[in-house]
């Protein structure tokens, strides 16, 4: 039976309450750490930045810990990395840092969920986080190598750049929750103008369309980034999707129509946008489409080509004025892309256009 060490949650408290007064003071940190966090802030998959953070809890608490352990059953100097993070979690607004994850269970994800219990064992990690991955490992090897002391340094460093990155996201909270648009089509050429400029890999365009829909719906759920399930939007009621959109900024067929069909008929939904807005896209046949997706699989499919398009098809048969979707949509955006990670320079690019709009 192998025999893992079990890391008591008061002395866990101990440890982050010193590492929190060192994040917040003058005193110099490790240079080192504090490259090391920006590096893994930088990854795709936010998930890393919650397990250094873990690690580096752990490691200030016990120096006898295996930082490359991830579950207990590692070995007898392993410990659970999920049991660590789920506690920084739980302290994440109390101290006022950001864990990369929000939600009580930060480490519930690809790769750190149901994978090999060394993380320097891991396999299937995404393609774009593998970089990460690797610097992730060399890192918490040469956390195996220091004293508590010094892992707590290297936690403060953590905390003090996690605080900054909440502070920074609570500033940008207040300074967009006075946003607001003027007339209708002045918001829809700026939000065609963001949209279209830089994609960020899709993230803008389906963060508009959770916007718009939450401007004209009571429950609308957008996907997490490279989450695989099906439709990228649901609209809610009563627990039932009543429609579903994919976003695609990349030229796409009809068969994406039909393959949304598909999807949106799986799930018990028969209403599905397609938001086919790449500043390529050619025209679909979007008669054909229709009545192909209706006679394949019962679904209605309707064609946004535009973001002025998607925009009036949704204003017009909204139970509001449009003029009122213009003035709502300018703060929805914003918080949507929050949510759905575009970059900050992103998100800033658009408070500055909607700003210099309102002037």
């Amino acid at each position: 039976m192998c025999l893992a060490i079990k890391l008591d949650r008061k002395q866990l408290a101990v440890t982050l309450d010193r590492a929190h007064k060192l994040a917040r003071s003058k005193q110099e940190l490790p240079e080192e750490w504090l490259h090391r966090v920006e590096r893994i802030e930088e990854c795709p998959s936010k998930t890393y930045v919650a397990a250094l953070g873990a690690a580096l809890l752990a490691k200030a608490t016990d120096a006898r810990v295996n930082s490359l352990a991830r579950a207990a059953s590692a070995g007898p100097t392993a410990y659970s990395i999920r049991s660590v993070g789920e506690f920084m979690a739980a302290e994440a607004i109390r101290y006022g840092y950001h864990l990369g994850r929000t939600g009580p269970w930060p480490l519930n994800n690809s790769p750190f969920y149901r994978n090999a219990d060394r993380i320097d064992r891991f396999t299937n990690i995404r393609a774009d986080a593998k970089p990460y991955y690797a610097d992730l490992v060399r890192y918490l090897q040469d956390l195996n190598r220091l004293t508590e002391d010094e892992a707590l340094l290297g936690l403060a460093a953590f905390l003090r750049r996690r605080v900054a990155y909440a502070d920074a996201q609570a500033a940008e909270a207040a300074g967009v929750a006075n946003l607001r648009g003027r007339a209708y089509t002045e918001v829809v050429e700026l939000a065609k103008l963001f949209c279209t400029e830089n994609p960020e890999g899709g993230r803008r365009g389906q963060a508009l369309v959770a916007a718009l829909f939450d401007c004209v719906y009571d429950v609308v759920d957008l996907k997490r980034v490279n989450n695989p399930r099906a439709l990228d939007v649901r609209v809610m009621q009563d627990d039932q999707i009543i429609l579903g959109a994919e976003v695609k900024q990349v030229a796409v067929l009809e068969d994406a129509g039909l393959h949304l069909a598909a999807e949106a008929r799986g799930l018990s939904c028969d209403k599905a946008m397609l938001v086919a807005i790449a500043v390529d896209q050619q025209p679909l046949d979007r008669d054909g489409l229709r009545d192909e997706a209706l006679g394949k699989h019962g679904v209605l499919v309707h064609v946004a080509e535009t973001i002025p398009e998607l925009f009036a098809g949704v204003a017009v048969f909204a139970p509001t004025p449009a003029s009122t979707i213009a003035t709502l949509f300018p703060q929805a955006y914003a918080a949507r892309m929050r949510e759905h990670e575009v970059s900050i320079a992103g998100r800033g690019r658009w408070s500055a256009l909607v700003e210099e709009a309102v002037e």
